[in-house]
């Protein structure tokens, strides 16, 4: 069974397209379960009348809500009642894809790894299509990516959307301990610690959708300043544990992030040589394959 969690705030314009897209899932072994996190507009209200009509469709359904607690404590109280075997967060306005579950839980036993990223598609706030896929759209190759070295050095350097969406094992999201409650940006930190457990890969099919701010892509609610301090703390913590090159990057990072502020931005040039040196080798890499025919780039 598949657990999916929705940490719902003030979203009353997409909870219903959101919950209509698990609805429309082709896995059928589904618990939903969502927490609203002290909505102040409509969200809770939609979402309670639209699981009492739709609870059949489930193994398991809830509504629940809560007073506002932040996203990480909520996504933990989500998990610890989740009684699936794989957990995905699901944020309030973004969507799944139909066949989105069923493919990732295929790549995560073909793999055997406790976390999954994805791509996804690009929709604006009126849901209309972007682009058909994240990792494009952001300048990226889904066959570089498939070697795991070069994607733990891309989440490192590159961190933006679609590695915000993990689909993670039980077990391992109750031995990490879950999200760490500290961090505004707690997906970094996890992807990270499952990065350096050597326990993570990137599935190329898009399996959701991801609402893009095409004009402001910090999330609204979180501030700026909130986000570099955390980047920076996160950096700091997890240097201990990497090893090798991974360990030398990091080490980079920390050291820049000690004398300016930095923000995790595709766009933005390093100015740290070994930093700027493997920037310009992934951005290489991404030119290359989309430079390739389809059907050269396919992993090997």
């Amino acid at each position: 069974m598949v657990s999916v969690l929705i940490p719902s705030f003030n979203h009353q314009k997409y909870i219903i397209s959101c919950l209509e897209s698990v609805k429309a899932s082709d896995y059928d072994n589904l618990e939903l379960l969502l927490l609203d996190d002290g909505s102040d507009d409509r969200t809770y209200h939609l979402a309670s009348e639209w699981m009492a009509e739709n609870s059949d469709r489930f193994v398991h359904a809830r509504c629940a809500r809560q007073d506002n607690a932040g996203i990480c404590e909520t996504l933990n109280r989500l998990a610890a009642s989740a009684k699936g075997q794989y957990i995905t967060g699901l944020a309030s306005d973004d969507q799944l894809l139909p066949h989105g579950i069923t493919s990732q839980v295929a790549f995560a036993m073909e793999r055997a790894v406790k976390l999954v990223l994805s791509d996804a598609e690009l929709i604006d706030e009126d849901g209309a299509l972007v682009h058909p896929g994240t990792l494009a759209y952001f300048g990226k190759s889904a066959a570089v990516l498939e070697r795991v070295s070069l994607l733990h050095l891309d989440i490192l350097l590159n961190w933006n959307p679609p590695y915000q969406h993990q689909f993670i094992e039980k077990s391992y999201f109750d031995a990490v301990g879950g999200y760490r409650t500290d961090y505004v940006i707690e997906d970094l930190d996890f992807c990270l610690t499952a990065l350096l457990d050597s326990n993570i890969a990137l599935c190329p099919r898009a399996t959701w959708r991801y609402r893009i701010r095409v004009n402001n892509r910090v999330t609204p609610g979180l501030e700026r300043n909130a986000i570099l301090a955390d980047v920076r703390s996160i950096f700091e913590h997890h240097l201990p544990r990497a090893k090798g090159l991974e360990k030398r990057v990091l080490r980079a990072l920390v050291a820049e992030n000690r004398n300016k502020n930095w923000f995790p931005d595709y766009e933005m040039l390093s100015s740290g040589l070994v930093i700027g040196l493997i920037r310009s080798l992934l951005r290489g890499l991404y030119f290359l394959a989309r430079r390739m025919k389809p059907g050269q780039n396919q992993r090997r």
